[in-house]
Formats: structure tokens, C-alpha cells, sequence
């Protein structure tokens, strides 16, 4: 549970304290505070009477039960992204329906299929291929024939639509659990994602679900590919980072690569390789 977890879980434990009319550490009650709750931490005095009792001891008296109420309901964990969003923050849950753009070899025109995934339903109109190439952004999907071209010379096999369906990543929704559950009919997953701490987190987590059917699709040898790293690293954090998840996942000449150029490589800039054949 990370720290925000924890502050609730506090702050949780104070509130049934205070209901069950217990003494507690006001300063830390208000330490665990929410950001959120940042205006009202200041008017504490509008909602709580405090009397010392020694020890760091104080007892406490609700003033406004509203509010007192509106914490209690906060540190409830929502049960669906309506609530969460009452309560403020609707990112606190995922979203109930998901849906996935997919290319396949028996689509009739341009267009990719939408597949329409709920906890109880699927709506999915193809028999899918043994393998799935997940491609991170919206650019490159449009393009998957030239990403094909790259995973096909990278990973020295054929990947196209004769055994490979392609789906839309779209960032961090592509690690919802419903869309985990729906890639899991594919036996081997191709990522194709930015080659950055976003892209790496992303990997890490579906790898943690997926397994070893993840494979993160890059070139065996990064040094005819480090002029393509050419998105600067504002913060250094991130690119320290970036280099210790690489390696961690036994990423070695990525992370040499970050070394290297102190830059990420976004996806699109792969796309420049067939701008130049054309020109």
C-alpha cells in the first residue's frame, strides 16, 4: 500500500476512534489529512472542540457531523468510479466498460473492430490469433503495418495479421484488469510501448498478471538506435529511475541506452524510418 493508502488507513482508525468517543493525537489526526481537506485542516476549530488530557492525549468533540461524516465517507473505498467521483476523485476506481480498438486479418475495410468488454459481458466478433501486438500509442497503431515491419526485423519472425491481432494501448488504460483479463486468450503478448519510465512501469505491471507471455518488443542492439532518442528527460528522477526498472527487468543495453543519451525514445519517432523512405 503506498503512502496515500496508508494516510487513510489512519486517518480511518482515528475517525472510529473519535466516534467511539476514544482520546487520540489530534496533530496527527490532522497530519493525515487528505490534500484535498487541505482548506478545512486549517478551520479545524469550525469542526472539532479538543481538550488535552496529557500523554499527546486529546478528546475530541464533533462539531459539524456533516463534515465529520463527509471524512468517514472518504476513507471508504469507493465501490464504482461514480462514487469515487463524489467523493472527489474518480480515478481513485477504473472504469466499468472498456473498449479496445483491434486490427485483424478479417475486417472488410479500415476501420478496426471495437471489442466492448464489461465485468460480465464481452462483445468480440473474431476468433483470435494465438498472439497480440500492443502497440501504446495512437500514431503508431494507425501505422501498424510499419510497426509490424520493425517487431518483424527485431524480433527476426513474421508479425502481421496472418498470426498477430493488434490492439490499441492507449497509455495506462491498457493495464485495467478487464483488459488483463482480455488479453489473457493470447499466448504470447508483443508490447510495443515508449521506450521510458511510463512504458517500462507499464510492461512491469502487466508482466506481474501476464507472466511470461509478455514479451517487450526492441532492438537486440541499441546503438543504431540511439539517435532515435530525442525526447529530453526534464527531470533527472525519472531517467534514474527509467535506468534502475530497465535493469531490473534484465533490460541491459536499454538502460545503457539511457545512460548514454540522458533521453527516452517515443514510439512515433520510429515512424520517421518510412518518412524517409518515401522521401
Amino acid at each position: 500500500m503506498g503512502i496515500n493508502g496508508n494516510r487513510l488507513m489512519s486517518l480511518k482508525s482515528y475517525l472510529e476512534q473519535i466516534n467511539n468517543e476514544q482520546s487520540i493525537d489530534f496533530d496527527r489526526f490532522l497530519n493525515n489529512f487528505p490534500k484535498r481537506f487541505s482548506k478545512e485542516k486549517e478551520r479545524w476549530r469550525d469542526f472539532f472542540e479538543v481538550k488535552s488530557i496529557g500523554n499527546n492525549l486529546q478528546k475530541i468533540s464533533i462539531l459539524d457531523k456533516q463534515f465529520f461524516a463527509t471524512l468517514q465517507e472518504y476513507v471508504e473505498k469507493p465501490k464504482n468510479r461514480t462514487q469515487a467521483a463524489i467523493l472527489g476523485d474518480s480515478h481513485q476506481y477504473s472504469v466499468t466498460v472498456n473498449l479496445i480498438l483491434v486490427y485483424h486479418d478479417a475486417l472488410v475495410d479500415l476501420r478496426p473492430e471495437i471489442v466492448y468488454l464489461t465485468a460480465h459481458q464481452k462483445i468480440q466478433t473474431f476468433q483470435p490469433k494465438k498472439q497480440l501486438l500492443l502497440i501504446e500509442n495512437e500514431e503508431t497503431f494507425f501505422h501498424f503495418r510499419e510497426m509490424c515491419a520493425l517487431a518483424s526485423a527485431w524480433l527476426e519472425e513474421e508479425i502481421s495479421l496472418n498470426n498477430t491481432d493488434i490492439v490499441l494501448g492507449s497509455g495506462n488504460k491498457m493495464t485495467t484488469p478487464l483488459r488483463r483479463e482480455w488479453y489473457a486468450q493470447y499466448e504470447r503478448i508483443l508490447c510495443m510501448f515508449d521506450y521510458d519510465l511510463g512504458g517500462l512501469e507499464m510492461f512491469k505491471t502487466l508482466k506481474t498478471h501476464l507472466k511470461n507471455k509478455i514479451v517487450f518488443v526492441q532492438p537486440s542492439n541499441y546503438q543504431n538506435w540511439l539517435p532515435f532518442f530525442k525526447k529530453v528527460v526534464e527531470d533527472s528522477k525519472k531517467l534514474s529511475k527509467a535506468h534502475s526498472l530497465a535493469i531490473k527487468l534484465n533490460f541491459h543495453e536499454l538502460a545503457t541506452a539511457f545512460l548514454e543519451t540522458k533521453k527516452f525514445m517515443e514510439q512515433e519517432v520510429l515512424l520517421s524510418l518510412e518518412i524517409e523512405n518515401d522521401g
